[in-house]
């Protein structure tokens, strides 16, 4: 009995192919979410940068259009 605990332990510190495939898989869902959530982040920064560009243009039309200030 003593022997099969050691030699199951033994093959646990070894991955079998399964064990590299899950893995594989589990790296490329972190991956994609990863990248999801990037691009998220890319995008709310992109809407933040037009908008305040988009506030910038008004503040400059109006200005032009009233030289009085």
């Amino acid at each position: 009995m003593n022997r099969t605990d050691s030699a199951f332990r033994a093959d646990a510190a070894h991955p079998t192919l399964a064990d590299l495939e899950r893995h594989e898989q589990e790296a490329h869902r972190l991956r994609a979410r990863y990248n999801r959530e990037l691009a998220v982040r890319l995008l709310v920064s992109l809407d933040l940068l037009l908008r305040r560009a988009a506030a910038r243009l008004a503040l400059a039309l109006v200005r032009d259009a009233n030289p009085c200030r």
